[in-house]
């Protein structure tokens, strides 16, 4: 099929020109993909195994490993010493090949910390990049992260502020975790029987595994058997209460004023108290009593952690506009999901254990959430029992708390909330892209580009229209992007409906089809060019009107080399091929800040992620140029394309071969000398551990390579020693 056109002859040859600039520009960034998963976490029905018991017990060892708080903590003193105390963790997503924090900022500190990633990594002993989000905080990504910068201090563990709690798997599988102090209030939703007490349990669980009673205490509202009843036997609780019983009710209400008095005249010495509501609704009219309450509960230490499987009563209490932090499963309608989450996203969830989560009222982000089996939470609570018996932790009661005392008066200072206070926000910083959007349309290209590669972004006449500040639905443009990462023939409905909705069963697939449309044109704004609709065509098969739709990705796949490419001459190939190289300005939805879609992470047939899939055509493409340009005697633009093989994959050694016969033939030992080296070195850094030490006999090349390197050497020597002609 014809290339999308996008600029005119003379660009898109102006641009092929600069391709060799342009990747030496960028080789270094391309590191090898992770071939190892991200965790561990077993993901069933769309719920991520919770595995809580190992934690707990391996937590009660002294010098314990929590890789997440332990890198919270330096983080953390490191603020404190550049007087950067306002910046906030928000959350972290740890796994194998990274981790990454998301801090709150204001403007001043944002291009600060930017700055300071460098430094920020030296001192953890990896590899550290920061950004400014859409959201206007910053990402502070750490790469191959020494083992022992992972191993938790005993002041993280005493710290309420290092708290990080563990809320779902992302699709990738990297876990999810929220700061304690700002997270808030936190609103669980579904509708009945679709997983709200789930989710409410494994967090209670998850809460009381990494706290001991002294840090923590609860007090739960909630019907008999609307829980598991090993939450019941918790050594955390301190009272329990049927909403049914009004007269208990309306003390526990007074009851939790009296504290918040008591905590605000006072000063620290105080445990986490979280009052667990297992459904929102049955307060009835004192949600507007508690809604008075929950303002400045969170800066003392206070939290309501509570599930509602009635969302439609739900949106109408006082209450819940107290709640900054919201895990939503799926809506049954878009009205509904806004009503709850701000968006209309949630209506188009798969099913299961999948959710959105919004923290104070950044974008949301979908998570598996984690489920507990009743058999695992017995276990984690009797072993929670036995190694607190010697505390003598009180033992849940009905019984209230005396009025104006404190609950305890124990170990952990109450941490104030990062959530409460808005920090100062700008505009903000994203990355630049090596290509100007402007050169990829030209005059009368198509009005919309959607960049895959690095991004995702979306361009409307070359002005970026998402991610932008403003908040809005994910799902159309999750929608829009999939379609961009397929070949220019589409895509089938059915393998569309099985990767947007994994795990559901979609009744009329059509209808959500059609729904996506609509939103999708009233996100770009259909007034602008109401004549050229959607851009999408077909409904059993559905494809991007080239006139209207312009995608980075779909260029790509039309650019590289496959079985179905008719022979051209060398000059043409290595246009395209050039032409390709300049689009891959990154791994697919690779971004600073892009959010993880399980269709771009999950193993097709073949083991191989979509990811993976564009980074092989990739590596593909470029052997082949590189192969033209030595077959073309363009030998310095041919070791640079060779040379950028080696960096993304220093494992294959065509790429150090034919290095080394450019060498060689150019007679340059020198040069050839120092390719070896090179390739000694990376197959080292290949080959060990996050602790720098070598795996044995995995840094050595094969035996082939090596006799063909020593093959030249001698050639080269022995031409060297030969007399000269007279």
């Amino acid at each position: 099929p014809p290339v999308v056109p996008i600029a005119g002859a003379a660009g898109a040859l102006a641009i092929a020109a600069g391709a060799g600039a342009f990747v030496l520009r960028r080789r270094q960034h391309l590191r090898p993909l992770s071939r190892e998963p991200e965790s561990d976490v077993v993901v069933t029905g769309g719920y991520a195994a919770a595995e809580l018991t190992h934690a707990f017990t391996r937590g009660l060892q002294p010098g314990a490993s929590d890789p997440v708080a332990a890198v919270v903590s330096q983080v953390r003193a490191f603020l404190h010493e550049y007087n950067l105390q306002q910046v906030g963790v928000v959350a972290v997503r740890h796994g194998r090949s990274s981790t990454t924090l998301t801090l709150s900022a204001g403007v001043s500190e944002q291009a600060v910390l930017v700055d300071l990633a460098p430094e920020i990594g030296a001192r953890l002993d990896s590899q550290a990049e920061a950004y400014v989000t859409s959201d206007e905080d910053v990402l502070l990504r750490l790469v191959r992260t020494r083992k022992g910068r992972l191993l938790s201090t005993a002041e993280a563990e005493r710290s309420a502020a290092d708290l990080c709690v563990p809320l779902g798997a992302l699709p990738d599988h990297q876990i999810l975790s929220g700061a304690w102090p700002a997270l808030g209030n936190l609103l669980i939703a579904s509708h009945p029987g679709h997983g709200a007490d789930v989710i409410l349990t494994s967090l209670l669980a998850t809460l009381a595994a990494r706290c001991s009673p002294d840090q923590l205490r609860m007090w739960m509202v909630a019907e008999p058997r609307a829980l598991p009843a090993p939450l019941g036997a918790m050594p955390h609780l301190q009272r329990t209460l049927d909403p049914s019983n009004t007269t208990e009710l309306d003390r526990l209400l007074a009851d939790l004023r009296h504290e918040l008095d008591h905590r605000a005249t006072e000063t620290g010495g105080y445990p986490e108290l979280v009052v667990v509501l297992a459904e929102l609704t049955q307060l009835r009219e004192r949600s507007a009593e508690l809604e008075l309450l929950m303002p400045h509960a969170a800066a003392l230490g206070v939290r309501v952690i509570a599930a509602t499987s009635m969302p439609t009563e739900a949106v109408q209490l006082p209450a819940v506009t107290q709640f900054a932090t919201r895990m939503v499963l799926h809506m049954e309608d878009e009205a509904l999901s806004v009503g709850m989450l701000g968006v209309a996203d949630a209506a188009f969830l798969g099913g299961g254990g999948r959710l959105l989560l919004r923290i104070d009222n950044r974008e949301p982000v979908e998570l598996f959430g984690f489920q507990v089996t009743a058999e695992h939470l017995e276990r984690l609570v009797r072993v929670m029992r036995t190694a607190y018996a010697s505390a003598a932790p009180p033992a849940p009661s009905p019984a209230p708390v005396e009025p104006g005392g404190p609950i305890a008066e124990q170990t952990i200072d109450a941490a104030p909330s990062e959530s409460q206070a808005e920090p100062e926000r700008g505009a903000p910083q994203l990355p630049e892209s090596s290509i100007d959007p402007a050169e990829q349309t030209g005059a009368g290209g198509p009005p919309l580009q959607v960049l895959c590669f690095g991004g995702p972004r979306v361009l409307y006449n070359g002005q970026q229209v998402w991610p932008g500040r403003a908040r809005g639905d994910v799902k159309p443009w999750e929608f829009l992007l999939f379609l961009a990462c397929q070949p220019i023939d589409g895509v089938a409905r059915d393998q569309l409906v099985a990767a947007l909705w994994p795990d559901s069963d979609v009744d009329k697939p059509a209808h959500r089809i059609r729904q996506l449309r609509y939103r999708l044109r009233k996100l770009l704004g259909e007034d602008k060019d109401a004549q050229q609709g959607d851009g999408i065509f077909g409904s059993a098969r559905l494809r991007l009107d080239p006139a209207v739709i312009y995608s980075d990705a779909q260029e790509f796949l039309e650019l590289v080399p496959s079985k179905r490419t008719a022979p051209a001459p060398p000059t043409l190939m290595i246009e395209r091929l050039e032409r390709a190289r300049a689009l891959y300005t990154g791994d697919l939805l690779e971004g600073p800040e892009a959010r993880r879609y399980a269709w771009a992470e999950d193993r097709d047939g073949s083991g191989v992620t979509l990811r993976e899939h564009f980074r092989r055509l990739y590596q593909s493409a470029t052997l082949s140029l590189a192969d033209l340009y030595a077959a073309n005697d363009l030998l310095p633009p041919a070791i640079d394309a060779y040379r950028d093989l080696t960096e993304m994959d220093p494992g294959d050694e065509r790429a150090w071969l034919a290095l080394f016969r450019i060498h060689a033939g150019r007679g340059d030992r020198v040069a050839l000398v120092r390719e070896e080296r090179r390739m000694r070195s990376k197959l080292r850094q290949l080959a060990s551990d996050t602790e720098g030490k070598v795996v044995a006999g995995m840094d050595e090349p094969t035996r082939e390579t090596a006799l063909e390197f020593e093959r030249l050497l001698k050639e080269l020597d022995g031409s060297a020693r030969q007399p000269a002609a007279v």
